[in-house]
């Protein structure tokens, strides 16, 4: 996740860090962040996010959800599988509104020739904003071995994220959402929320959320961390003056 904070400002939610967690997990900051531990076990951290509905039917979609479902090139889900995960986006983008966050679109960064390009794709369809930090996310459907290669001449015309697969996506209804980490930034956790063999991803998207909002209070005490160590190097330098 972004470590400078989004110029988007929600207001304090009520629903999360709401209080201390017993057993709280220790937080450790990356080696790139220069500090070792930046929360103790009795720090606050988000709550548990209590489980949530995906609705079976949308009468009124979340723009994000309405957004995504217009947005054929970015879809990296079988046509038949587009109106499940359009409801998956509807219901985690309006939970995390109601918790004081924002599920927005994830900017889109240029290629060399001014198009996206596969590495450029990989950021994802999405970002989340949590107390101003960003983690970007990102929702595909899991193939099954045996595509075929990408034509070079396709008899129709193919969606932008089909293009940028080595093979065709070979359904199989299995959805798969992503926390896109910065390169060398490693957690301990899981990244990856998907369909399993007794779990669906509508019953994983809790733990998903929470997984963000502990990733954005990572990013605040990093920064915060960093600030006090450059507090301390200057009080140092003017203690030898």
């Amino acid at each position: 996740p972004s470590s400078e904070p989004s110029k988007t400002t929600k207001p304090e939610p009520e629903a999360r860090n709401s209080g201390k967690e017993p057993n709280a997990p220790v937080l450790i900051a990356p080696d790139h962040w220069n500090t070792a531990v930046i929360s103790q076990a009795d720090d606050p951290t988000p709550s548990p996010v209590a489980s949530f509905k995906v609705p079976q039917r949308l009468v009124k979609p979340h723009p994000m959800a309405l957004a995504y479902r217009d947005d054929w090139d970015h879809h990296e889900v079988s046509t038949a599988h587009v109106s499940r995960a359009v409801r998956l986006v509807h219901a985690l983008a309006t939970e995390a509104e109601r918790r004081g966050s924002e599920l927005t679109h994830s900017p889109v960064r240029q290629g060399q020739y001014g198009s996206e390009n596969r590495s450029t794709f990989a950021d994802g369809q999405f970002q989340m904003i949590i107390d101003g930090y960003e983690n970007r996310l990102r929702l595909q459907e899991k193939s099954s071995p045996g595509g075929k290669p990408i034509p070079y001449h396709p008899h129709k015309k193919l969606a932008l994220w089909q293009t940028m697969r080595p093979t065709m996506l070979v359904p199989t209804g299995r959805l798969m959402i992503t926390i896109i980490r910065d390169q060398g930034e490693v957690s301990g956790r899981s990244s990856k929320f998907a369909d399993g063999a007794t779990v669906r991803l509508e019953d994983r998207l809790p733990d998903l959320l929470r997984e963000l909002e502990v990733c954005s209070l990572e990013a605040a005490r990093a920064q915060d961390a960093l600030r006090l160590a450059d507090q301390e190097r200057e009080r140092r330098r003017l203690e030898e003056v």
